[in-house]
């Protein structure tokens, strides 16, 4: 058995205020550090005449409208009288929510999520994918992807920040429409 050291948060504290395990560690100043020191330490702080509102912004979907979105979806199935689930995942096709409705089957829940990380990953409905599935068949034998209807991707000031999915209806066209219900939901958020 292998034992790994590892730095806690708290020993990250304890070096900022300069003692760990007891010990006291001497950490030089500013100025006693070498200029050539200084210069070599990464900027932080945008160039002079830079405009902060010019440095890049992290765009990301909010666990509140992941949120909204399945809920949305699972009612617009459940008006439809479809016991079906819905997954939001990020851009990077990480799961934010998974809500099922009473009476959803399992493999509901994993077509929702490959529907979903289909259509963030592509940026593109996961139906679409499957049309293009005829010409590309190397789409089918991506891990984890869900090439049925059902699938659409999230997009805010006009990139693509997750992705919605549904399954469990008797088609991915129904499966479709609820996933457009989600997106419709948040339309005005985004």
């Amino acid at each position: 058995m292998s034992h790994k050291r590892t730095l806690t948060i708290a020993a990250i504290g304890a070096l900022a205020l300069g003692t760990v395990g007891g010990l006291s560690l001497a950490m030089p100043s500013f100025a006693e550090q070498s200029t050539s020191a200084r210069m070599a330490a990464p900027a932080v702080a945008p160039a002079a005449g830079t405009p902060a509102s010019k440095l890049p912004t992290m765009s990301f979907l909010p666990v509140r409208l992941a949120q909204r979105a399945a809920t949305a979806a699972l009612a617009d199935c459940t008006r439809q009288g479809f016991p079906v689930t819905a997954t939001v995942v990020n851009a990077d096709g990480i799961t934010i929510v998974v809500l099922s409705n009473d009476g959803a089957n399992a493999a509901s829940v994993d077509a929702s999520k490959g529907k979903a990380v289909a259509s963030a990953g592509f940026r593109s409905p996961s139906d679409a994918l499957g049309a293009r599935a005829a010409a590309d068949p190397g789409l089918l034998q991506v891990p984890g992807f869900v090439i049925l209807g059902g699938g659409l991707p999230i997009s805010s000031g006009g990139q693509v920040v997750g992705g919605i999915g549904v399954g469990g209806a008797p088609s991915g066209a129904i499966d479709k429409t609820c996933a457009q219900a989600g997106l419709d939901a948040i339309a005005g958020s985004l």
